[in-house]
Parts: C-alpha cells; structure tokens; sequence
C-alpha cells in the first residue's frame, strides 16, 4: 500500500466512503475492516480520523442531513415551516431509503442532527409553545413523519417487509392530510395551554369640574 494513497485519507473521504457503503450493501453490511478494504486501508487507519464506528456512522448521516439545507429557522408562519420540514425530510427518506432508518435509531439527540432540532425548537419557542410544550410537538412531528416514510421506505430498511407485498412510497396526498391534522392538533393544543388575554383596563378620565 503506497504512502500516497494513506496521505488522502481524511475525514470527508471516509465518511462519504461509509455513507456509500450502506447506500449499497444496507448498514448491516458496514464495519470499520470493510470501510477500509473499501478505502483500501486497513481498518485502523480509520481511527486516525474518527474515534469510533458510531462516529463514522454519524458524520455520514451528517452528509445526508447536509440535503436539507443550512439548519436555520425560517420567518415565516411556524405551522408552514413545521410542513415544510415534514416534506423535506419524507423526501430525504426516498432519496436514501437505506439510510433512513439509521436517522431514526439515533434520533434527534444525534450530533448531526442536533443542529436541525435547535432551529425547529427556535420556530416552535417563537409560535408560543415552552419548556416541555417544544418537546412534545416535535415528538409529535417527527413520530408521525418518521412512522409514515418507515412504511414508505420499508422494502428496503425493515426486515421482513418483503413479505408485507406492498412496495413504492404511499400517496402524497395521504402524508400531507396526515401532516396537516398534526400541525392543527397543535395549534388546538397551543390555543388550550395558552393564558387567556386580559383586557387592559383604563381609568376613567377625572372629572374636573
């Protein structure tokens, strides 16, 4: 093996190398000796750069949820913003239905996706929703989401589904009424566990007679 080929060795190049890897042969396929066969290094080579598998594991998703964009909130009202995500990440799941189900095992607790969790509880904070209100309604989103691409993606990340005899992603038309009944029981929720207004009282003028 030449110097030169271990010298191009780094981060990005092993992490696309893994995020290849399971695209192809599906997560169970990867471990760090046949990420180097692939890279044509020996598998602790690898750890010059990443401490762990599960570290490599994370820098691919990284590049996965790197698809959606800069992790920023945007300024518009938050129960678009709240679709707009459920969209784009159904889509992220067809485009990587191998890769999908690993985002759902680490969760949003995941380094790479920590980012995109601050931005959604920025959105959320700005609605009016607080403390443990943020943290439920995005449980909510992500659990109807995540659950409706899983079936959309299931001929290629859940064992057994062949057996299911359905294959292909489920209408759009069925997420998005899903999607919206969820944005509204928030809404619902925001409007019951929000203090009623109350009504500014002004002194009556004295008289000065």
């Amino acid at each position: 093996m030449s110097e030169h080929r271990r010298e191009r060795l780094n981060r990005e190049r092993v992490a696309i190398g893994a995020l290849a890897l399971m695209e192809r042969e599906g997560p169970s396929a990867f471990s760090m000796r046949r990420l180097g066969a692939e890279l044509g290094v020996e598998a602790m080579a690898l750890y010059k750069h990443f401490p762990s598998r599960a570290a490599v594991i994370d820098a691919a998703l990284g590049l996965v949820l790197a698809e959606l964009g800069p992790p920023l909130a945007g300024a518009g009202p938050w129960q678009d913003e709240l679709k707009r995500w459920g969209r784009e990440l159904r889509a992220l799941a067809l485009r990587h239905p191998r890769i999908f189900p690993l985002l759902v095992t680490t969760g949003l607790e995941s380094p790479a996706a920590l980012p995109y969790a601050a931005a959604m509880s920025e959105v959320l904070e700005r609605a009016g929703f607080h403390g443990q209100q943020v943290i439920d309604s995005m449980r909510a989103l992500f659990g109807f989401v995540i659950g409706f691409v899983l079936w959309d993606v299931k001929d290629e990340g859940l064992p057994g589904a062949q057996r299911r005899g359905r294959g292909g992603p489920l209408p759009g038309h069925s997420f998005e009424f899903g999607l919206s009944v969820v944005v509204r029981g928030l809404e619902a929720a925001l409007r019951r566990d929000s203090p009623p207004a109350v009504a500014r009282r002004v002194p009556a003028p004295r008289n000065r007679s």
